[in-house]
């Protein structure tokens, strides 16, 4: 049997504790590219798989990280249910500001705008 490309060092390979995303999800690639292709001694091909879990297990923590820093940028109500923001592209929001100035009328576009709500005269 061929070995296709496991890492000679495989020891002194960092933990996955300290491994970006990226460099977890890159690892975690080549490790089922290996698997799949089927080449690979058993043994190495079960280090693999306990390595490849302990990736898996790492990109998680980190997906679930940049998932609460969302949540504490947007916000959660009382219940747990996140505080959702209409999102408003620049280009969106100049033509929201060219339609309303040519219309000629005092409106509210939208709270997050922070602009004062007017009446129309009567």
């Amino acid at each position: 049997m061929t070995n296709p490309t496991p890492p000679a060092d495989a020891d002194k390979r960092p933990s996955p504790a300290t491994l970006r995303f990226e460099q977890a999800l890159e690892e975690l690639d080549a490790i089922v590219r290996r698997l799949e292709q089927g080449q690979t001694e058993l043994e190495q091909m079960l280090q693999d798989y306990e390595r490849g879990m302990a990736l898996v297990q790492r990109c998680q923590e980190l997906l679930e990280q940049a998932e609460w820093k969302v949540q504490q940028l947007t916000g959660i109500d009382a219940q747990g249910a996140p505080v959702l923001q209409p999102f408003l592209h620049a280009s969106r929001l100049s033509q929201v500001h060219t339609k309303l100035r040519q219309e000629n009328t005092p409106h509210q576009v939208d709270a997050t705008l922070d602009s004062p709500q007017t009446e129309p005269d009567q």
